[in-house]
């Protein structure tokens, strides 16, 4: 294809994937093409997307390093234990996670498929918004990050978060996960965006310098994960839990607490709601509550939120 029809062509994509981008597309949009839109532009960018490194302590050194990554790509199968022991026998290099695996992994089955996933393989997180905070006491591999105006955020969850946050979130509780932040238009959910993408930040991120195996213990519970003394917490629901009652539950999972940090769905309560909130947390508990997220999405940021 001549130079010229290239251009046309990425052109075309770039303004199908933005429309497609700022909105959850309905299954019958899909069916008329729309993954094979989003797997033909993500070979397009994925080879050269420019990667920002925000925080690099190296990876752990693990048995296999030489096939591929594989993508847990969000389907309507939630037998998330199923696909995971599926995609291990493939030997992958890591397996790459989005929304709806993620947040099991705080559940007691989830937190067992963690120790599967260690043995074998990294564990990579598309990190495109606050509802994925639990995962940093998790201690993925990778966190790979969809940025729109230094802002880590989702195509329709209204929950973004700064960059900027987020590198001093990781600093704070020295998170052993390598994060980098790719723009948010060259980064699609599909397979040949997201396997490039992962295998790029694994070849560049270079081995820990301290290798000891310190041992994997996860600890979470539904919604939020403990770690260094950090809770990592994410509220989701229309109706929010009593805060005497989650500070509670806090306290039940770990009792040695530095200082929590939430981030909310802004879909479900407003700002201020959740700032109260986390005030009464606060209180109950003893301890610092920090709101770390703020209500945009990408389609309120194009606005210039």
């Amino acid at each position: 294809m001549a130079r010229g029809g290239k251009a046309v062509l990425l052109g075309a994509l770039v303004i199908i994937y933005i429309a497609v981008a700022t909105h959850n597309p309905p299954s019958w949009f899909k069916s008329l093409g729309y993954n094979q839109v989003l797997d033909a532009y993500g070979k397009l960018t994925a080879h050269h997307a420019p990667l920002q490194w925000i925080f690099n302590p190296g990876l752990r050194s693990i048995p296999n390093q030489t096939s591929s990554a594989y993508a847990l790509i969000p389907n309507e199968d939630n037998n998330h234990q199923q696909r995971i022991e599926s995609a291990l026998e493939n030997d992958p290099l890591a397996l790459i996670e989005s929304s709806a695996v993620d947040a099991w992994h705080t559940t007691s089955k989830g937190q067992e498929a963690l120790g599967l996933i260690r043995e074998r393989a990294y564990r990579a997180v598309v990190f495109d918004g606050g509802h994925h905070l639990p995962t940093l006491g998790l201690e993925p591999d990778v966190l790979l990050i969809p940025v729109l105006r230094d802002t880590a955020v989702h195509s329709y969850m209204r929950d973004g978060m700064s960059v900027q946050v987020l590198q001093q979130l990781l600093e704070k509780i020295n998170s052993p996960s390598v994060a980098v932040t790719v723009s948010r238009w060259l980064v699609v959910k599909r397979p040949s965006s997201l396997e490039t993408l992962t295998e790029r930040i694994i070849a560049g991120a270079g081995p820990r310098e301290d290798d000891q195996d310190h041992g994997f213990e996860p600890c979470a519970s539904p919604g939020m994960s403990w770690y260094n003394g950090y809770i990592m917490a994410y509220v989701s629901g229309t109706k929010q839990e009593n805060p005497a009652v989650y500070a509670a539950r806090i306290r039940t999972l770990n009792q040695e607490i530095k200082e929590v940090f939430v981030a909310f769905n802004y879909n479900n309560i407003d700002q201020h709601e959740a700032a109260q909130w986390a005030c009464q947390v606060a209180t109950h508990l003893g301890r610092p509550v920090t709101v770390v997220n703020r209500p945009v999405k990408v389609i309120d940021l194009l606005r210039g939120r």
